[in-house]
């Protein structure tokens, strides 16, 4: 295999790279020269006789310094040169002209050896000759000369994002507090007079919003509670732990009605079907099972080749599941006929959080980057893609009234997007409506009240904060 030299040329003064900066403001971290060398006459291929070098440029790429992914008017612009010795004698060393640029290479290359320059550009016209002083006794004299006209790199639109949108800020209207460690999951009660709050500290807790005061703690977890959510009917609350079970509890007195547990791993997620005879769990055992919620009887398992489930949502109209794994991939789950709907590898950021729209249909899920895609949940179709100014997600949520969506960030603020015309796509792309301000702790879940009006969050430190949400 032949070897291959580089060498790197740097010049004391490039006085000239004003001029190019003008000629150059696009950007590409790398740009590729379209095109092939302008042809001569004496490009003609010759044969070439035994015993001779023969030195010719191969290509010529067209770089930026340090690999600049958008450089900047004026930065150092070079090319790359590859040369080689396609004879079949040394060549010893040699001249090289580029544009008015002229230096001598020492290092002469061996038969089959090949070498990359790297020398500054002064224009969009290339023209380079190999040998300008006749050192060398060459097999082919005539195919020395290289010329061509550089390709004027067009920008990317990644160096001219979208300007942010002027979010107006929301701050917490109220607190509740009496954990003993993170709460790691919300829900309201379906007619919106309870919270249930879960945490660290293998604690449920009810709330009554009205009045903002604890109902009752509910400790019957040996361990830290997971998820918390509210049946469709109120009466029934489920809840997942890191011990790898699910617990059924009735509202009306606390007691506990059944224990889940077949999982092998954390219970990440809960999520009960429209009409709530069905109970599904995520686990980070990879698997999705569904349950009917009057008896504790196990009615599935789905286990096909999934990865750590993060999170559950049920259509409110079809009856779908969708899910969110970590490694990126969102799948909709049609319960009813026990087959696949949609499996998007929408990411390589874990997909951290799924919801779907209050008339089923749209789909959004949330990913560890920050970004939110929606999707159409009969098609499949990708409607708009939304990026939250941290750059990472916790969770998801829609108004059931529909005009908002909500994110939650590990940052510690929630964002709010508001529809313009009452369609999923017409969310702002370019940045959230609102931005709710916290308290500076990292924001684990989040929940939006029955009536729209209300969105709770629970949070790191231990507090559950909340916040009036715009009137329609």
């Amino acid at each position: 295999m032949p070897r291959t030299f580089q060498f790197r040329v740097r010049l004391a003064s490039l006085i000239f790279l004003a001029a190019l900066a003008a000629l150059l403001p696009a950007c590409d971290k790398s740009i590729q020269l379209n095109g092939t060398p302008t042809p001569t006459l004496q490009d003609a291929p010759t044969t070439t006789p035994a015993g001779l070098p023969d030195l010719s440029i191969l290509s010529a790429q067209l770089v930026t310094e340090d690999d600049l992914p958008c450089f900047e008017p004026g930065a150092q612009i070079e090319v790359v040169l590859m040369i080689q010795n396609s004879g079949q004698l040394e060549s010893g060393g040699f001249s090289l002209k580029l544009n008015e640029f002229e230096l001598v290479i020492d290092q002469g290359l061996s038969a089959g050896e090949s070498m990359a320059l790297t020398l500054p550009v002064t224009g969009p016209d290339l023209a380079a000759e190999i040998d300008t002083r006749n050192q060398i006794s060459e097999s082919n004299e005539g195919n020395n000369q290289f010329t061509h006209r550089l390709v004027v790199p067009t920008a990317s639109p990644a160096c001219f994002p979208t300007p942010a949108n002027d979010a107006q800020v929301l701050e917490v209207q109220s607190l509740l507090e009496g954990h003993r460690g993170r709460v790691l999951s919300l829900d309201f009660s379906p007619d919106g007079r309870l919270l249930v709050s879960a945490g660290d500290d293998n604690t449920l807790r009810l709330w009554r919003i009205a009045v903002l005061s604890l109902l009752r703690v509910m400790p019957g977890h040996p361990f830290p509670v997971t998820r918390a959510v509210f049946s469709p009917n109120g009466q029934q609350i489920a809840t997942g732990s890191v011990d790898s079970v699910a617990r059924l509890w009735r509202v009306d007195n606390a007691g506990l009605q059944y224990s889940l547990a077949e999982h092998a791993d954390w219970i990440t997620s809960l999520a009960y079907s429209p009409d709530g005879r069905i109970l599904a769990t995520g686990s980070r055992d990879f698997t999705v099972r569904l349950w009917q919620s009057a008896n504790g009887q196990r009615l599935a398992l789905i286990d096909e080749g999934m990865t750590g489930i993060l999170s559950l949502a049920f259509n409110p109209e079809s009856g779908d599941l969708a899910w969110g794994e970590s490694n990126g991939t969102v799948r909709v789950w049609q319960v009813q006929d026990s087959r696949w709907l949609h499996t998007w590898k929408a990411s390589d950021q874990a997909a951290c959080c799924v919801a779907f729209s209050p008339n089923g249909e749209n789909l959004a899920a949330g990913f560890e980057d920050g970004a939110i895609r929606i999707w159409t949940a009969n098609q499949g179709l990708l409607l708009v893609e939304l990026q939250t100014r941290s750059g990472s997600l916790s969770d998801l949520a829609f108004s059931p009234d529909g005009r908002f969506l909500a994110a939650a960030t590990p940052a510690g603020d929630a964002y709010l997007w508001q529809q313009q015309s009452g369609l999923p796509d017409s969310f702002q792309s370019n940045g959230p409506d609102y931005i709710l301000k916290g308290g500076g702790a990292a924001i684990l879940d989040i929940a939006i009240s029955p009536d729209s009006s209300l969105l709770a969050a629970a949070a790191e430190d231990g507090s559950i904060m909340l916040w009036t949400l715009p009137d329609p």
